[in-house]
């Protein structure tokens, strides 16, 4: 049987594409990672990073304990300020926590009359600490 030149190389571009399918498809994720984890052997960290360094001016090297981490300048500004959010925002949180346990523990007696010893009495210790 005789093709057209044409529809010949679309049988064969058909086949080379269904082809590299089954092999993409046959590749799992361990070889992937263990190719990335050869690669890693075949370079040396210190002298990737010194290059790095060399060849980028902006991107600045800290430590953190065996680890590198390379950083660009103008990150490191939204990062301190992100971090010293967090921070602010779980005080707050655990503030606001210690607060209502105190709250749910303390019972108080209403006697029918809001005299200035009652008032007082009735807020836990911790509250007034942070109001004051």
């Amino acid at each position: 049987m005789k093709y057209h030149p044409s529809c010949l190389a679309a049988v064969y571009n058909k086949e080379r594409s269904k082809r590299q399918t089954d092999i993409e498809s046959s590749c799992t994720q361990e070889e992937t990672i263990m190719k990335e984890t050869g690669l890693a052997e075949l370079v040396h960290s210190t002298r990737l990073k010194d290059k790095l360094l060399q060849k980028m001016p902006e991107l600045e090297a800290h430590l953190k304990g065996r680890d590198v981490l390379l950083m660009f300048e103008k990150d490191i500004g939204p990062a301190i300020a992100f971090a010293c959010d967090y921070n602010d925002t779980m005080h707050m949180a655990k503030t606001a926590e210690m607060i209502r346990c105190q709250l749910a523990t303390t019972k108080t007696t209403f006697s029918g009359s809001l005299v200035s010893d009652d008032i007082d009495d009735s807020i836990p210790p911790p509250l007034l600490q942070l109001v004051k």
